[in-house]
């Protein structure tokens, strides 16, 4: 499941010791005065969260935390810190650090998980992350499933000393990278179309990048390995079934396991080659395509697939190809939502599917008939 949009984290703590004397009381009480531990709130952003925003701060969810004084490129704070359902603290007590006289930077990123996966779960890093005393360099790849995807973030400060209000360091995390939804609808009221479950591609995407940041901005670096994702469509009542759409708008992805991609520019298929052929983008869409001029499976003709006429999933369904850009895909923490309209597209090799009816006209010129002469000297003759 993808994270929340925004989430804000605050350092604080408190710390629970038991001493011999009163010397070793007060040193306690006084370093606990300067514990920079934590405890966290949300708040609502302006975009549309995946899911809602409680579900950074829940149980089981971490982060990592560096800290560096000014010019030391040894970090003075770097621990993973984690959620217990109640608060935000340091998942090994040992790594807890205090406030110094200097100022401190603070850099941090999650999901921990992406970057340090149990061995337990079987599971291999999507990234990794290295610190300096005055940025933070993320090299991430987004797996190519949706379904075990997350939503990157990372956060950053200015040169801080210790708050007036308790020692709490508020995070402000952002989103690295870009959530993508696509929904459909046909450009005249009696065009259908059915897509196959999960029957979308996009492809030769760029999967992986460089994200640096600093306190100040952070800038993304796209590498130039491409690959092919497979959207996740719309489910109907919990369970993997084809889409149907109208000349009414509507989803087709699935807002649960949307697609998370890398911040990138992309350039679209030209159509002079084959689709497969191309390392430039396009959309491949597994679909079905008719005329319904009644109300019954009988009155339909087919423009593009054919009906069914087994139990498969897969019968009757055809390949449609796309050309795909997404100048809108620059920049990080994007919701962007692609509706396609049909009433086109092409087969692989770049030749419309689709050719509307389209009608030119000429209007034939007036033939004059040669002069009758007519009688009237006689008003009893008829006319002729």
């Amino acid at each position: 499941m993808k994270k929340n949009l925004l989430a804000l984290v605050a350092f604080s703590g408190i710390v629970f010791t038991s001493c011999s004397n009163e010397m070793d009381q007060m040193v306690e009480q006084q370093k606990e005065k300067n514990v920079i531990g934590f405890s966290t709130y949300s708040m609502m952003s302006k975009g549309t969260p995946i899911i809602d925003n409680g579900a950074f701060a829940k149980n089981g969810s971490s982060f990592e935390v560096a800290a560096f004084l000014n010019g030391n490129e040894n970090p003075y704070l770097n621990a993973q810190i984690t959620h217990n359902g109640t608060s935000w603290n340091y998942a090994n007590p040992l790594d807890k650090a205090y406030w110094p006289s200097e100022s401190l930077n603070f850099f941090a990123v999650a999901p921990y998980s992406d970057f340090y996966p149990t061995a337990e779960g079987g599971k291999s890093a999507k990234g990794t992350v290295n610190y300096t005393n005055n940025n933070m360099v993320i090299n991430y790849a987004v797996p190519i499933e949706t379904s075990v995807q997350q939503d990157l973030m990372y956060a950053t400060t200015a040169p801080m000393t210790k708050p007036d209000n308790g020692g709490e360091v508020t995070l402000k995390f952002k989103h690295a990278l870009n959530q993508i939804h696509f929904m459909g609808r046909t450009d005249s009221e009696n065009l259908c179309v059915e897509i196959a479950t999960n029957g979308i591609e996009v492809c030769n995407i760029k999967n992986s990048g460089t994200l640096t940041a600093t306190s100040a901005s952070s800038t993304w670096a796209a590498n130039e390995s491409k690959i092919n994702y497979t959207i996740e469509t719309v489910k109907n009542n919990n369970n993997a079934a084809p889409v149907a759409i109208n000349s009414t708008s509507a989803a087709i992805s699935n807002s649960s396991n949307v697609l998370m991609l890398i911040p990138q520019s992309v350039t679209a298929w030209d159509l002079k080659s084959n689709a497969s052929a191309q390392t430039n983008s396009y959309l491949k869409i597994n679909c079905k395509i008719w005329v319904n001029n009644g109300g019954s499976d009988q009155d339909k003709v087919y423009l593009h697939g054919s009906p069914s006429t087994s139990e498969s999933v897969s019968d009757g369904y055809e390949f449609m190809y796309v050309p795909f850009a997404g100048t809108s895909m620059n920049g990080s923490g994007k919701k962007i939502t692609y509706t396609l309209i049909f009433g086109g597209g092409y087969n692989d090799a770049g030749d419309p599917i689709l050719t509307p009816i389209t009608f030119v006209t000429t209007v034939q010129d007036w033939i004059d008939e040669p002069n009758n002469g007519v009688e009237v000297d006689n008003p009893k003759q008829p006319l002729h």
